[in-house]
């Protein structure tokens, strides 16, 4: 395995987006097996059904599909990740990827990202002490400005120094890495 494609796989675990399951025997030996979160599947659209609970159910750990660059079921898988996946908030008429705008209704899409929405939220999500976060949220009210300010200027705060700062730091960038 590469290194830039174990560094890869080792942030999707830590992010949670992916769990290492023991090992699995490919052509040069043996390698990591890895599972995809369901909620990330879920979200995505990964699922044959749109009920998550059904999907789930007839997961088995016996019971699974290894890809392989030569099975038929990845065109096929492929395929249907072209599909559009979104529908317009105004006609609920399929949406392709990157739309603008609706080519039914002409309703302007407005494409927002995870992050974005993750940095305009309030800072009561981040995994700090209530104290700390009603010390910090009259001058930095949102993640993002938590994200975009300057550990000094944390420190401007009273009783916020060094460490806390460190502390709040990290915990807004946790916030949005998931």
């Amino acid at each position: 395995m590469s290194p830039n494609l174990k560094l890869a796989l080792d942030i999707l675990c830590y992010s949670g987006m992916v769990s290492q399951l023991g090992t699995v025997k490919i052509a040069s030996g043996t390698g990591p097996r890895y599972m995809i979160n369901l909620a990330l599947m879920a979200t995505e659209k990964a699922f044959d059904t749109s009920k998550t609970a059904d999907a789930i159910s007839r997961l088995s750990v016996t019971d699974y599909r290894e890809f392989s660059s030569s099975d038929s079921q990845i065109q096929t898988y492929l395929s249907s990740l072209l599909l559009p996946s979104e529908t317009c908030s105004i006609c609920s008429a399929p949406l392709p990827q990157n739309a603008k705008f609706c080519s039914e209704c002409g309703n302007k899409i407005i494409a927002t990202s995870i992050v974005s929405t993750l940095l305009e939220e309030s800072i009561d999500g981040l995994s700090v002490s209530d104290r700390l976060k009603d010390r910090v949220r009259p001058k930095f009210p949102t993640v993002g400005s938590i994200v975009q300010a300057k550990r000094n200027e944390l420190m401007k705060i009273p009783y916020i120094k060094d460490v806390r700062s460190r502390i709040i730091k990290n915990a807004a960038d946790e916030f949005i890495s998931g």
